[in-house]
């Protein structure tokens, strides 16, 4: 950008840019922002802002974009950053500046130096501090004035920075000119004292100014210019000539009055010589240490004696008080109990410190502040009676104690009294026996001496813990101070009742709570305003830890009506918020004692909630006010639901305005009206619209969020789960990818509690997070506390929704391109080495419930299928399908019926096909096998003899592979058997499913859909029942086509059973009928581990009997009793009660459990092969597992 082209240009849109016109103002905006990054646009405004012929607004504009400009752009790692040599160009002309007729813009012009010296100086710009020194010596007042200021500016930015290089930068820079810097202050301090002297106030007003800035710069210096200070002979000269100035600067002010105009001025240059003062003990203490005595001598006499009187201000005495505070609290000045173990340093100080706080010193600042600065002043007294509720809004807490006076008074009190009781405590009791007795109504400064040594009592009442006998001090003098109701004696009642309430936590009896209770309820019926206020300031009745409920319930009503009643009364917000937050807390303690009494306050929040609309802090009041009340309401809250509702929904509405004011208390409120709600409204299920919005603040709230959901769930999970499952989950998977470790933690805690509640929705709802959660078990999550969430939601999907765990190992299988039995054996393998990270009990058994559910092969399903196997083969002889050897299939319809070992035996003995085992087929979906890996599994017309000699060889063979393979020999067979065998599976397919069967295949999978599997629809669904291959004579008979048939209708009625219990789910998995009994075998030890582990866990030892009880069982439903150190059960509490009932955890001993599944293993097994299945288990183990099931 061409300069001499472009001043015009940027003159004139800045000029636009200060019209009052937006429609002028808002184009020029747009310009400036793009003019932004131009090269030299920054040169322009340089020219534009030093020429002083311009309009001031234009110049005012100019200075503060370049002052942003610096910010955004001047540093060289910044986009777009300015070019060396145009800010080469920029640091040559602000230097040249120092003529800045107007303050405003020369205060801005000096922020901006001192912005770019924070950047370049002193490596890029090494001539600034040189320039500032030899302008701050020219004889034009205004280029040194200017001067001066930018000089103060650039120290004060230097003197910030906090890297090591920088520091050490600055130290070099103040060793520098520090001598410089104090003989400038001299200079001007000397200047302005003569002119002051003189009466010439104007030249003296611009001396004080240079005074003022040169003082500024020398305390950046001192403070933070030096490691060692107190090594430096200038600056300990410096800090003593701080004492001689102030003292002549005080002097001085006696003959400056108030309306001169050097006043104000003065007052903030003596201000700046204690900040000096203030600034180097807290920085340096050790440093301070030979100033402590002289400082203390200073702060005392004008503060405690006659010396300050008529010369000291309000702002000067809290100084001084806070200088002497510092000194008696500094923990660097406290010598440790072992005096061996404390520096010499401290030891110093504290002999200091000692030798000057001697008992007169220590009498008389006690007694000169209880009775002068502790006293009302003329001004409050006029506030009391004018403005009552302003006057009780008092500036306490934080750090007011470092501005105003009374909280300064009353914090120097307790720090002196603390740190010197033993010489104190006797001085205060003398005060308070002194007292004794009635006091005169006429006489004003009496009571106002009592009210002030009352308040001392209150404030050291831990120092005075063993001194006062405060029970007999209230039944003998300070109950008769309160029945006194004269009307000048308001300010002795209004302290009595906040002593009271400082003591009450200190030392005070139970039994004298009635009496005060009786005592409180009169105060509340006083016509003073501000009595009340401040007790309600100083003290809430039933907000202490030895609150009994019994005590206070006789006066519950009065109370309650009273406050009531000043609530309406009251007008400023501020003190209806405290009203209300006493009301609040009455109403937590008292809990359902309340609701005979709060019908008028529920009448009255509604209009309080209209009118507060302008007023949010108002509001936050209310929403804790209706916290409260919902939990003594209950179930009965539901009848606040047409206010409460809508408050909730405006207040948790992230759209709304009043939201940054009020989602916390209404996140709180929303969570108490879940777990007290009865039931869930069609209102209620509403507001969560507004949830999915909080969860992606990811703000501190998200833990309340979470509480909420868990209240939603165990409210009514079906209905809610309908209603927002699909934003719920999408919501938790955006948290999962970018949350912290406890986060995670919360939100699968919501899953897991949805699993728990409702097993057959809950899995289905949170599907695309379990394959996550699958993942992080097998790869072993690093977070103890993620696993342990992790394995607790798989072990509620195992033993809760079997058929879905089938589903998503499935699932797993195909996406890690793994075998089913690896992944299984890889999660039950994780599972086991990760147990430890599991701590609670009920989860720890909730993982041996579902590691057990794996065991057996559940042969009570396959008995009853077999039972229908002989039935149907039955029905087939009331049809007369003739077969040549009918009385055999007799023979297996009536063996299939016996037992598994018989069964398996016999059928083997019958089957006349003889076939192999492809690897590749094992745990794979039907529509996923290929014909081509059957080639080799059956063989031409073996004879018996065959089979002999098969069995001896030990060949294994899998019943879905007899299936498949006889379906591939049944397609291509030519024999007569073959055709009957299809005619017959014909007519048995219409007598199965009720209908006429057109197809002649005789089975529903053709080859070629092997090779399409998206076009299957049908799959083998699970039967939950291993066959163990056996060695098989084989010869192509038709009685094994006869079996392997009516497998297939086995496992056709088997699908038409799932697809009504899963609702829908059209797939039947292979891997149901392919039961990995091999990999639970294997990992047989493992899981009796955890099954003895988690027996430890639950089971107690019935002493009497000597027998072990699961301690976690639960029969029946007590209502929970509530005593009255507890809170009353919420309608949640009672609804996880009866969840509980209902939970296998809770529901299912973990004893009789694991006898019934050893036992069913061992009748699948054989005697012989679970003895050598529990041969793998560890012998201490199984010892310890005999005892626990002793009397099964």
């Amino acid at each position: 950008m061409d300069i001499n082209s472009a001043s015009s240009i940027v003159l004139q849109v800045l000029t636009q840019a200060t019209s009052q016109d937006t429609a002028v103002l808002k184009p020029a905006e747009e310009q400036l922002k793009q003019w932004e990054t131009q090269p030299g646009f920054y040169s322009v405004l340089l020219n534009i802002f030093t020429n002083h012929t311009l309009d001031v607004n234009v110049r005012w504009l100019a200075v503060l974009y370049f002052k942003n400009g610096i910010d955004r752009y001047w540093r060289r790692v910044a986009p777009h950053a300015l070019s060396e040599e145009e800010k080469t160009t920029l640091r040559a002309g602000l230097i040249t500046n120092f003529n800045e007729p107007v303050n405003q813009i020369a205060t801005q012009i000096s922020v901006l130096i001192a912005k770019v010296a924070r950047v370049d100086c002193p490596r890029q710009w090494p001539e600034l501090i040189p320039t500032l020194l030899e302008s701050v010596k020219v004889q034009d007042d205004l280029r040194q004035h200017r001067a001066l200021l930018t000089f103060y500016h650039v120290t004060k930015t230097l003197a910030s920075k906090r890297l090591a290089a920088d520091r050490k930068l600055f130290y070099d820079l103040a060793s520098g000119i520090y001598s410089f810097a104090c003989s400038l202050w001299n200079h001007h301090t000397d200047t302005f004292l003569q002119q002051i002297c003189a009466g010439d106030e104007a030249a003296a007003t611009n001396s004080l100014e240079r005074t003022l800035l040169s003082l500024k710069v020398l305390r950046k210096l001192t403070v933070h210019g030096f490691v060692e200070p107190h090594w430096s002979s200038e600056v300990m000269g410096f800090l003593n000539a701080v004492f001689e100035r102030l003292k002549q600067f005080l002097e001085c002010s006696r003959s400056v009055r108030a309306e001169n105009v050097c006043r104000d001025r003065l007052e903030k240059t003596i201000i700046l010589f204690t900040k000096v003062l203030l600034d180097f003990l807290d920085q340096h203490p050790f440093s301070f240490t030979p100033l402590i005595q002289r400082s203390l001598e200073f702060a005392v006499s004008y503060v405690f004696t006659e010396a300050g009187e008529g010369i000291v201000f309000e702002r000067f005495i809290v100084q001084c008080m806070n200088l002497i505070k510092m000194i008696v609290k500094n923990y660097a000045y406290k010598p440790s109990k072992n005096i061996e173990d404390s520096s010499p340093e401290t030891l110093e100080a504290h002999k200091i410190k000692t030798a000057f706080f001697t008992y007169p010193t220590l009498t008389e600042i006690c007694r000169r502040l209880v009775s002068h600065y502790f006293l009302l002043t003329k001004e409050e007294l006029m506030m009391w009676e004018e403005d009552p509720e302003s006057f009780t809004v008092e500036e306490t807490g934080g750090d007011s104690w470092k501005y105003s006076l009374r909280p300064c008074t009353e914090v120097l009190f307790i720090d002196i009294f603390h740190e010197y009781n033993q010489t104190l405590s006797p001085v205060l009791l003398e005060m308070v026996h002194s007292l004794q007795g009635p006091t005169n109504m006429e006489d004003t400064s009496a009571i106002l001496i009592k009210d002030a040594v009352f308040n001392a009592v209150g404030l050291a009442a831990y120092e005075l813990f063993d001194s006062v006998d405060f029970d007999q001090w209230f039944k003998n003098q300070l109950l008769a101070e309160l029945q006194v109701s004269h009307n000048r004696y308001k300010p002795i009642r209004r302290r009595v009742i906040w002593l009271i309430g400082q003591w009450i936590s200190v030392k005070f009896k139970s039994d004298l709570r009635p009496m005060l209770y009786e005592a409180i309820r009169n105060l509340l019926q006083d016509q003073d305003l501000v009595s009340v206020l401040f007790f309600l300031n100083g003290y809430l009745p039933v907000d202490d830890f030895e609150f009994r409920t019994d005590q206070f319930l006789p006066y519950l009503e009065p109370m309650f009506t009273l406050l009531f009643q000043l609530l309406q009364e009251v007008t400023q917000c501020d003190t209806k918020m405290h009203v209300l937050h006493v009301l609040s807390c009455v109403i937590e303690r008292v809990n359902m004692q309340i609701r005979p009494y709060v019908d008028c306050l529920i009448q009255y929040l509604p209009l309080l909630w209209k009118q507060s609309e302008e007023h949010n802090m108002l509001r936050c009041a209310i929403l804790t006010t209706l916290i409260h009340l919902v939990q003594g309401l209950g179930a009965d809250s539901k009848n606040l639901y047409p206010f409460l509702l809508p408050v909730i929904q405006l207040s948790t509405d992230v759209s709304q305005p009043p939201h940054v004011y009020l989602l916390e208390d209404g996140l709180e409120l929303w969570l108490v009206t879940l777990e007290n709600s009865p039931c869930l409204t069609s209102d209620l299920l509403r507001i969560f619209q507004n949830m999915p919005a909080l969860l992606d603040m990811s703000s501190e709230n998200l833990k309340n969020c979470f509480k909420i959901i868990n209240a939603y769930i165990f409210l009514s999970s079906s209905a809610f789960l309908q209603t927002y499952a699909t934003d719920l989950c999408r919501s938790f998977c955006e948290l999962l990818k970018d949350i912290t470790t406890e986060g995670q933690v919360q939100v699968l805690k919501v899953v897991e509690n949805a699993l728990k509640v409702n097993p057959v929705l809950g899995p289905q709802v949170f599907q695309p997070l379990l394959p996550s959660i699958f993942r992080g078990i097998i790869d072993g999550e690093r977070y103890p506390v993620v696993m342990s969430t992790y394995l607790g939601i798989m072990g509620r999907v195992l033993l809760q929704n079997a058929s879905f765990f089938s589903v998503l190992l499935s699932q797993m299988a195909c996406e890690l391109a793994q075998e089913l039995d690896q992944v299984l054996g890889n999660m039950i393998e994780m599972w086991v080495d990760r147990m430890d990270n599991i701590t609670q009990p009920e989860r720890r058994k909730l993982s041996a419930l579902a590691l057990l559910s794996l065991l057996p092969s559940l042969n009570s399903f396959l008995s009853k299928q077999l039972q229908i196997l002989g039935q149907n083969v039955r029905a087939l002889v009331r049809d007369k399908i003739a077969f040549k050897k009918l009385s055999q299939m007799s023979t297996v319809a009536q063996l299939l019926t016996k037992s598994n070992e018989l069964q398996t035996r016999k059928i083997t003995e019958i089957m006349n096909f003889r076939f192999g085992n492809p690897p590749r087929m094992r745990g794979r979906p039907l529509h996923y096998i290929k014909w081509a890996q059957f080639a080799n599994c059956s063989s031409p017309t073996p004879s018996p003899e065959t089979a002999q000699s098969l069995a001896s060889v030990g060949v294994r063979h899998n019943p879905t592979t007899l299936l498949m393979a006889w379906h591939k020999g049944n397609r291509h067979n030519t024999f007569e058997q073959s055709q009957q065998l299809a005619n017959a599976e014909t007519k048995y397919v219409a007598f199965w499913e009720g209908t006429t069967a057109t197809s002649a295949n005789p089975f529903p999978y053709e080859e070629n859909a092997a090779e399409i599997p998206s076009q299957t629809t049908t799959v083998l669904r699970t039967l939950p029942v291993q066959i163990p291959a056996q060695t098989i004579p084989v010869n192509r008979t038709v009685e094994g086509k006869v079996i392997l048939f009516l497998t297939c209708k086995i496992i056709q009625f088997r699908q038409k059973l799932k697809v009504l219990e899963n609702s829908g789910e059209k797939r039947i998995e292979y891997y149901g009928f392919y039961q990995p009994g091999s990999v639970i075998q294997d990992k047989f030890c493992g899981i009796i581990n955890i099954s003895v582990e988690g027996l430890h866990d639950v089971m107690a030892e019935d002493p009497e009997t000597g027998t072990y009880k699961d301690c976690m069982l639960m029969s029946h439903f007590e209502e929970p009793k509530a005593t009255e150190d507890e809170e009353p059960p919420t309608e949640q509490d009672k609804r996880k009660k009866m969840l509980a009932l209902k939970d296998p955890v809770h529901t299912v001993s973990l004893q009789q459990f694991i006898y019934e599944k050893l036992k069913a293993q061992q009748e699948l097994l054989g005697e012989q092969g679970f003895q050598a299945l529990m041969e793998t288990v560890d012998t201490e183990v199984v010892a310890q597992l005999q005892e626990f099931l002793q009397g099964f």
